[in-house]
């Protein structure tokens, strides 16, 4: 049986360069990795644009650059959808006037997106029209970066991030014909 014995020169290469001894070795290439970071109201009422109080933050935590749309046709966006669960499904979601599952609120795509170097970041504003029907209760407020998965990442599986908000019922206080007269 042949025995095979590093030569000292490579023995010397592997530990300097990290690497494994073996016949193979492999190196991770460069490529992007796309987060968001979502800050939304802990509230808010059926039909109300709540985008103004929303801070979305897409960040490039990988290697390479993540190219945005403004420089590239086929670049990142950000789609801002509602739902009763964290669980938001892959691929653009669509826009509805009345409340539907991890439907698109309302002005909640971003679709002019900066390209990231690696450790990049962009603040983006956005609207987050919620639909008027929507039941009081318990939601999510969800964000995904990529949803239609443009930009090859090293990571897919980090690019939704989901914050919890409570629907309550708005209260219209006006003119009301049964208030006592102390109060008209």
């Amino acid at each position: 049986m042949k025995r095979h014995h590093a030569s000292p020169l490579s023995l010397l290469a592997t530990a300097w360069l990290g690497l494994a001894a073996g016949p193979t070795l492999h190196a991770a290439l460069p490529a992007p990795d796309l987060t968001v970071d979502l800050v939304s109201p802990p509230a808010a009422a059926p039909g109300e644009d709540i985008g103004n109080r929303i801070r979305l933050i897409v960040k490039n935590v990988g290697t390479a650059p993540a190219h945005g749309t403004q420089a590239h046709p086929t670049g990142y966006m950000v789609d801002l959808t509602l739902g009763r669960d964290q669980n938001v499904p892959a691929g653009f979601r669509v826009f509805s006037a009345n409340f539907v599952e991890d439907a698109l609120l309302k002005g909640g795509r971003v679709s002019n997106t900066v390209d990231l170097a690696p450790g990049a970041f962009h603040q983006y504003a956005t609207g987050a029209g919620i639909p008027a029907d929507t039941p009081p209760g318990d939601y999510f407020v969800c964000a995904t970066v990529d949803p239609g998965g443009a930009v090859a990442e090293s990571n897919e599986g980090n690019n939704t991030t989901c914050r919890r908000i409570r629907i309550a019922q708005r209260v219209n206080v006006g003119p009301q014909s049964d208030f006592p007269n102390k109060f008209k």
